[in-house]
């Protein structure tokens, strides 16, 4: 049952923390003492908690082997052998990762890193506490100045993703995957990453980017809202970061390693190390540990309810607070098609690094759902971004038809250019939401450009050229259009090129005559420059002449003369100069409904008379 929306979510919260911090007979481990690392001796012997069936945390028995210096950039690891809760067999678990460790009753640190080269044997790399302690210690930067690191790497997480929908090789996310490996072959424990609402096919499609970010993809529903259920956090209880919720949930949990005050430190390393960060907390529940040959794993649930926010996410942990409202970010998509419209709903967390890709995901799904109902063909998209503070709305349409994988290139599309917004250099901003819409038409709607020619060669200027287009569409007959390209009164006597084509062709021409526009200087100009992007469905008409020219700061300046060229070329003047070797005489943008590729040119003779 999805949590009562009349009522808002930060009554909800508080209303949650006030029962999840009642006192109760669990183990009040959070009231033990820290042991300091340089307390810490090979052969001591000591206990650990985790879950592994329910919300109660078990026990387990540790044996301290040694320390490892500088394991990470200042940052040391206890290694340890676990005991019990069948964990001679199946090794440690995935889910583990935060698993308090104490020795006399006093806190030593949490289970992260396990041997991953070795079988079964249960060897943990346990991170001290006083590096988790850290984390919590650090001023918090609240929900409105949260952002994660990394936001370089959105292009090339999409990418990866785009390859291997595609049916690409695992080598796209070579590059991408953290390394968390050490030479010793101890490496960071797999975090679970709940997945419910989505379409198995694109799940294990995904698997190797999953992996690559140490995540463990597994189908999981939600724990419910059953108040009988619920404990106040503990120690060596589960807890779960929830990315995306709504139609769509994708949860990702570990274990609570200390709670002071509504304080929560979990997890043991990182779980993106995005620095400060805004990410749902929630609580959960361990329905039962699968055991394999490869790599065991906790097999969870989360609850509805938002309990708190994670505030940092840094190589000692992860570190939430109870009570605080994360940010979210409202995606709403209608579907449309002769099978019927379907209204879906989620919202995914608001990070430069996250949002793109997990929307990026959301779209995915429910459209390539939505095409086993409507079938392939061509997809009508139109989406409007609401900014905050007062900034423009971002309106975006196109076109994606293909035999195969127009949604990729949708979801891909839209997604690269929320990554761009989030991740602008000129002022923080937020998604206030989302609004799609994707009209499902029947048949592959595209047309490829294939001859391009003239009624004479020879027109005056401020007159009209007058050119015929063949184009062919996908698996009908030869579409042929007579165009007329008007010229200037003013276009100089000599050879004029007129190219008709796609969208990539026209930006192609525009770039040649300086004419792709100024890098943008505000955010008001970034969101302009999108407004403004060329479309899939449109026929482009570029007519060019030659020039020498230069661009200054971005602005084309053609038919400068020779002793201006001379000096911008000394580079003694002005900075940020490029040469031109064409000047832009006319442009125009014909709607087709189809999707154009291929391009074509002719050269005319412009006379004066």
């Amino acid at each position: 049952m999805a949590p009562d929306s009349s009522v808002p979510l930060r009554a909800r919260v508080c209303a949650l923390v006030a029962l999840l911090c009642a006192p109760t007979a669990q183990v009040d481990a959070q009231d033990a003492g820290i042991m300091p690392l340089s307390e810490v001796r090979v052969g001591q012997t000591g206990v650990g908690y985790t879950v592994v069936q329910g919300t109660e945390p078990d026990e387990f028995r540790v044996e301290i082997l040694g320390i490892l210096e500088d394991s990470f950039p200042g940052l040391d690891l206890i290694v340890g052998r676990l005991n019990g809760l069948g964990l001679e067999q199946s090794g440690v678990m995935a889910g583990m990762s935060g698993s308090p460790v104490y020795v006399d009753g006093r806190l030593v640190g949490a289970v992260a890193y396990r041997l991953v080269d070795f079988g079964h044997e249960a060897i943990a790399g346990i991170v001290p506490i006083e590096s988790m302690i850290e984390i919590g210690e650090r001023e918090q930067p609240g929900a409105a100045h949260a952002r994660s690191s990394g936001a370089d790497n959105v292009s090339g997480l999409l990418d990866a993703a785009s390859v291997l929908l595609r049916g690409g090789g695992v080598g796209a996310v070579d590059e991408l995957a953290a390394d968390w490996r050490l030479p010793g072959g101890i490496g960071r424990i797999a975090t679970p990453l709940g997945l419910s609402g989505f379409d198995p096919r694109m799940t294990a499609s995904l698997m190797p980017l999953f992996e690559g970010m140490g995540w463990t993809p597994m189908a999981a529903g939600s724990a419910g809202v059953n108040e009988q259920r619920r404990t106040r956090l503990v120690p060596g209880g589960a807890v779960a970061v929830q990315l995306m919720r709504g139609d769509m949930n994708v949860t990702a949990t570990g274990t609570v390693t200390h709670v002071d005050g509504n304080r929560v430190l979990a997890f043991g390393h990182p779980f993106m190390q995005g620095g400060d960060v805004d990410f749902p907390m929630v609580d959960a529940e361990v329905i039962t540990v699968l055991s394999s040959q490869a790599a065991s794993q906790k097999l969870t649930a989360a609850g509805h309810e938002v309990i708190g926010a994670i505030r940092q996410d840094r190589l000692p942990g992860v570190m939430g607070v109870l009570g605080e409202v994360p940010a979210m970010i409202p995606v709403s998509l209608r579907l449309a098609g002769a099978g019927g419209d379907r209204q879906v709903h989620f919202e995914v967390v608001d990070d430069p690094v996250l949002t793109p890709l997990y929307l990026f995901f959301g779209l995915l799904n429910v459209v390539q759902g939505m095409e086993d109902v409507y079938g392939r063909g061509t997809i009508d998209f139109r989406a409007r971004m609401h900014l905050g503070d007062g900034h423009d709305d971002i309106e975006l349409r196109d076109l994606f038809a293909s035999r195969n994988q127009a949604v990729v290139s949708l979801a891909a599309w839209l997604s690269s250019l929320f990554g761009a917004v989030q991740a602008n250099a000129f002022e923080l901003v937020r998604v206030a939401g989302i609004e799609a819409e994707a009209v499902f038409l029947e048949g592959v709607r595209t047309a490829e450009v294939q001859r391009l020619w003239y009624s004479r060669r020879e027109v005056p200027a401020g007159g009209t050229a007058t050119l015929r287009v063949v184009l062919r569409p996908h698996r009908g007959d030869l579409v042929t259009r007579d165009l007329e390209v008007p010229i200037p009164a003013n276009t100089p006597a000599g050879p004029l090129r007129i190219t008709v084509g796609s969208a990539a062709a026209y930006s192609s021409e525009l770039a040649a005559a300086g004419e792709g526009g100024a890098d943008p200087v505000d955010l008001a100009g970034l969101v302009q420059r999108m407004n403004a992007t060329p479309r899939a469905d449109a026929l482009y008409v570029v007519a060019t002449a030659a020039s020498a020219g230069a661009t200054v700061a971005g602005a084309p300046m053609p038919g400068l003369p020779p002793s201006v060229m001379g000096m911008l070329s000394a580079g003694n003047s002005v900075a940020d100069v490029g040469r031109l070797e064409r000047r832009l005489v006319y442009r125009d943008a014909i709607e087709m409904a189809r999707v154009i590729s291929g391009t074509a040119s002719v050269d005319i003779e412009v006379v004066r008379r």
